[in-house]
């Protein structure tokens, strides 16, 4: 029977709807994310070779309407924030290089952001990181490490919409800025994937990351190791059985270490499924639950889950929506956070010299035990035209906002506020060079 568009998009409602209400776990199971289509005509970044080596340069004007983040490590006051001007380089260089069983990838990051009106103040934030694939038969090992100094703290609690990749940098954080907070942190993560029979797939994963915030004299290590066994009842479903262990550990000069824990136990279904017969539109949900355990050793189970909607629009446009339900470590804060949260993101070219994109999330959610005194929420958005000057320069232009709250009896760190709101705008030229290809 044929499915019209309009029956795709409730069809999908219905099991997405229908997922909430199952949950599913955050780290130990989750959905792969979809590849983001490509931006046709702005870059033309083709080429057959097995390496390359590319730079990229992005210089920025803006304003924000909350520039006292940036300037203040401790005593932050909503009331007296103010808004300016400021200015940004960002560069990235990333080499690839392919081989029989797999690639290797080295990228390495940088921003210099200068505030004329705070006292000429100049932050840099750098980020290197080295990934790899090994890829045989019947098994694949993913390997990284990460070394990065951010001088900000930000707070982001809403799921990720895209694959991030092999050795791809993590995400800058101008726009979700909270206070100045200098942090020095290294990541590393491996993991094997096994097939047993053609049905059936063994998994294994652990990483360790350690945070040291410079000013404050303390450290956060946060640890993790779990496995998990799939068997493919269908093209669609599989049956899941997994554990993951959590620990993050947060220590400082002057008392005991606090050791928060989480135990995420997969005991459910993954499901993702093409509707139509063009197969445009995709949907899936995973399940499991989790046992949280705070710093006051009290414990707490909860049904965990994500789910999401994937719907290409014509050759160059997409939208794509996920929920996620699950608990985690944020960096810097000592509770687990256990979150609702969603995003979205609808975009594409208009031609093939212009791209438009917007995303949006919103979280709400606690942090530690009681809820009742560290209830949050956490919103932000962002509008996005970009046009081509040629094949290896662009130009874009970007509105943002942001907003998060916290309960008046939250452990935050010294100097972060319970709430803050900020909106800005920024013109952005990107410049791309391949220098090996």
């Amino acid at each position: 029977m044929k499915l019209t568009m309009r029956t795709e998009f409730l069809a999908a409602g219905v099991i997405t709807a229908l997922c909430l209400t199952v949950g599913s776990i955050a780290d130990a199971q989750t959905l792969a994310p979809p590849v983001q289509r490509p931006a046709q005509g702005l870059f033309d970044r083709g080429g057959t070779s097995d390496h390359s080596l590319d730079l990229s340069v992005a210089v920025l004007g803006g304003y924000d309407d909350n520039l006292a983040s940036a300037e203040n490590n401790r005593g932050f006051d909503t009331q007296t924030q103010m808004g300016g001007s400021y200015n940004a380089l960002t560069t990235n260089m990333a080499f690839s290089k392919k081989f029989s069983h797999g690639e290797f990838r080295l990228s390495e990051g940088s921003t210099l952001r200068y505030y004329p009106t705070l006292n000429d103040i100049v932050s840099a934030q750098h980020t290197a990181t080295a990934g790899g694939v090994l890829q045989f038969a019947h098994t694949a090992v993913t390997m990284s490490q990460t070394f990065g100094y951010v001088p900000f703290f930000g707070f982001v609690s809403v799921p990720r919409l895209f694959d991030a990749g092999v050795a791809e940098l993590p995400p800058a954080i101008p726009d979700q800025v909270t206070v100045k907070r200098v942090e020095r942190f290294f990541s590393s993560s491996v993991g094997v994937t096994q097939k047993i029979g053609g049905r059936t797939s063994l998994s294994l994963s652990a990483s360790l990351r350690n945070n040291d915030f410079v000013h404050e004299s303390t450290a956060q290590s946060n640890e993790d190791v779990g496995g998990r066994l799939s068997r493919n009842l269908t093209r669609d479903l599989s049956l899941v059985l997994g554990y993951t262990y959590q620990q993050s550990t947060f220590r400082q000069p002057t008392a005991a270490s606090p050791i928060a824990r989480l135990h995420n136990v997969d005991m459910g279904v993954d499901y993702n499924h093409a509707l139509g017969r063009t197969r445009r539109t995709t949907i899936g949900f995973t399940t499991g639950s989790a046992a949280v355990q705070g710093v006051s050793q009290a414990t707490e189970y909860r049904l965990t889950g994500n789910a999401r909607l994937n719907r290409e629009i014509g050759r160059t446009w997409h939208f794509t929506a996920a929920y996620y339900r699950g608990a985690g470590f944020v960096d810097g804060l000592q509770q687990p956070f256990f979150s609702d949260s969603m995003a979205v993101n609808l975009g594409g070219t208009v031609n093939r010299r212009v791209q438009l994109s917007f995303d949006g999330g919103y979280s709400t959610g606690q942090m530690g035990f009681p809820a009742s005194s560290s209830q949050s929420d956490n919103y932000n958005g962002s509008a996005r035209t970009t046009v081509a000057l040629s094949r290896r320069a662009t130009i874009s232009g970007e509105y943002f906002f942001y907003h998060y709250r916290f309960g008046q009896a939250t452990a935050l760190p010294a100097g972060v506020p319970t709430r803050l709101d900020r909106q800005g705008v920024r013109l952005v030229f990107n410049l791309w060079l391949p220098l090996i290809r």
